[in-house]
């Protein structure tokens, strides 16, 4: 059975509705900076759903561990990453419904003040600060997946004290003893074929931390970022601050006659 194809930015209502309106005013510089941003977030999207795949397959291999203890501290370890790398799905979605949304605001930008008001649509999506926000968040995830990468190590290493120890068992043990040697050095197997999930996991949010500086890197290029917006607060301590003023500076009211 065929897996359904996912369907791109490209082909979202919203967005064909925003490249018409961009190409009927003549913006094909603006469609070019709207392209980029849907390219990287479509390949963002497919590296993503290889990191989960390869999350799923870690995940799976919990199962095969025959050691209770060594089960339940593997077991913690990978709850740590995927809480982690389902934070960093849980933002690239958030980013792309961003994108989709904006449309809408896009379209009333132009009902009230024309055409102009496409003039600067990758910065009213304040693009730059998302994608920055966005290679954080990558960076943390890459790096705690080589932290638990790293854990696993440690679990690993210690069957090799554990092994030493047994060989000072009396003898009459020898076959229990070889029993869980094996079980063991199976366990051990799992241990390190899951690290090596762990570090994949790792170079492919890495890679797409790279990926988010190149684009970045790119739309800085052509793209101005607008003055930075007076928050509400600032808004307000100005506006007192001037009526302040105002009441200084207004002359005296003349007395009424009498």
């Amino acid at each position: 059975m065929e897996t359904a194809r996912q369907t791109t930015l490209r082909e979202q209502p919203e967005i064909i509705n925003l490249f018409q309106m961009l190409e009927g005013n003549g913006l094909t510089g603006e469609r070019e900076k709207v392209e980029l941003l849907l390219d990287y977030l479509d390949s963002l999207d497919h590296r993503f759903n290889q990191v989960m795949e390869e999350l799923q397959e870690v995940k799976g291999q919990l199962a095969q561990i025959q050691d209770k203890g060594v089960k339940s501290n593997a077991t913690h370890v990978v709850r740590r990453a995927e809480v982690k790398i389902q934070e960093t799905g849980v933002h690239i979605e958030a980013v792309k419904k961003n994108l989709i949304s904006s449309e809408k605001h896009i379209v009333a930008a132009v009902k009230e003040k024309g055409k102009d008001a496409l003039k600067h649509v990758v910065s009213a999506m304040r693009i730059l600060d998302v994608l920055t926000h966005l290679k954080e968040v990558l960076h943390d995830s890459a790096k705690c997946m080589e932290k638990e990468a790293a854990k696993l190590e440690m679990i690993s290493g210690e069957f090799h004290s554990i092994g030493e120890h047994t060989k000072n068992i009396s003898r009459m043990l020898i076959g229990r003893l070889k029993q869980e040697s094996a079980e063991k050095h199976s366990d051990k197997g799992v241990l390190i074929k899951m690290q090596w999930l762990c570090l994949s996991c790792g170079r492919q949010l890495s890679d797409m931390e790279e990926k988010t500086v190149e684009v970045l890197n790119r739309m800085e290029q052509f793209t101005v970022r607008e003055p930075k917006k007076e928050s509400v607060k600032e808004a307000l301590k100005r506006i007192k601050s001037e009526k302040s003023v105002s009441q200084t500076i207004q002359p005296p009211m003349k007395e009424k006659e009498r």
